[in-house]
């Protein structure tokens, strides 16, 4: 199903910014652009091919992206779409997203042209990469997906190393030519483009990996949710984890998404903590706290502009941190 130029509310206008407490080009400082769309829940960000960050609205049904300088855009997901989860970057430069509830995913142009496809074989879609072969991978519970540009879908369906139903949290395009991701049940696993798969165990028992990204160091860096730790994996399978301070009024920092910096670093989100931090490639690990209370950061990627841009579930909020 193809809809040209489907819009929603947005008009291109900027979201309100909250003052930065230091000048901006500052590490550590934190910009917020509030949502004008209620309860839009924004979830997992990514930057597009125009230079903007695109995400997705998980409630609202909205996909939209954000300028540099905080203007904003819906485009609203009609028919069967709910609850959007994940969104990348295609190798044709169309932004592609899943439904968290549906078995389709979408491509929507820079400008707004939206095609619907469905993955049959397939439950509901997670998290989403371009991998090293052009194709859209997909991760769920109990498969992977590959959809080409044109739409078409071959879907790997298999269970975790112990026996359990696979959960994909996190997935990207790995430096080896294979599609890295993480899998909940305490595995980080590749697939290679013709679908043979590995999986290796996380040493921390119950560690709920999450987020996954290539790093500057050529290793796989990853989130524990419940752990709260940060891992790296070499491409042969070696893991190093590397433990975050928890405060004592939460039980987990809940580390989620990752991302490769611009300075050599990993940084990260603590959607337990309301954090944002970096880890340097030997494990030094620095953090900030988000202005926004509770705000329920769950991603965050490497702008344009050198900034890192990173959601705020329930915040309403997209903002951006100085490297």
């Amino acid at each position: 199903m193809t809809f040209a130029g489907c819009t929603g509310g947005g008009s291109g206008n900027p979201g309100a910014p909250h003052v930065p407490s230091a000048p901006v080009g500052t590490t550590g400082t934190i910009t917020e652009y509030q949502l004008t769309t209620k309860n839009s829940n924004p979830y997992d960000v990514t930057l597009g091919p125009d230079g903007n960050i695109w995400f997705v609205e998980l409630i609202s049904n909205n996909v939209a992206k954000i300028t540099p300088s905080g203007g904003v855009t819906e485009y609203n997901v009609p028919g069967p779409f709910l609850e959007l989860l994940g969104i990348t970057t295609g190798s044709d430069n169309r932004l592609w997203f899943s439904s968290s509830n549906t078995n389709h995913v979408g491509a929507i142009t820079t400008s707004g042209g939206l095609t619907i496809y469905q993955v049959t074989g397939a439950g509901f879609m997670g998290q989403v990469s371009t991998g090293p072969d052009g194709n859209v991978w997909v991760g769920s519970s109990g498969l992977i997906a590959k959809i080409t540009p044109g739409g078409t879908p071959t879907v790997y369906s298999f269970k975790s190393n112990n026996g359990d139903t696979l959960s994909v949290t996190g997935i990207t395009k790995g430096p080896d030519g294979n599609v890295w991701f993480a899998d909940a049940n305490g595995f980080i696993g590749k697939i290679t483009p013709s679908g043979a798969h590995t999986e290796y165990a996380v040493p921390t028992a119950l560690s709920s990996p999450f987020g996954i990204t290539t790093g500057p160091d050529g290793n796989l860096w990853f989130t524990e949710d419940t752990a709260s730790k940060i891992g790296k994996i070499t491409t042969s399978g070696a893991i190093t984890e590397y433990a975050l301070k928890v405060p004592l009024s939460i039980t987990s920092d809940a580390p989620q998404g990752i991302t490769a910096g611009p300075d050599g670093n990993v940084w990260f989100v603590e959607n337990g903590a309301n954090r944002i931090g970096r880890i340097t490639p030997s494990g030094t690990i620095t953090e900030w706290g988000i202005p926004t209370p509770q705000s329920g950061a769950t991603s965050i990627v490497l702008g344009s502009d050198g900034y890192l841009w990173f959601d705020e579930f329930f915040g309403g909020q997209i903002a951006k941190i100085s490297p």
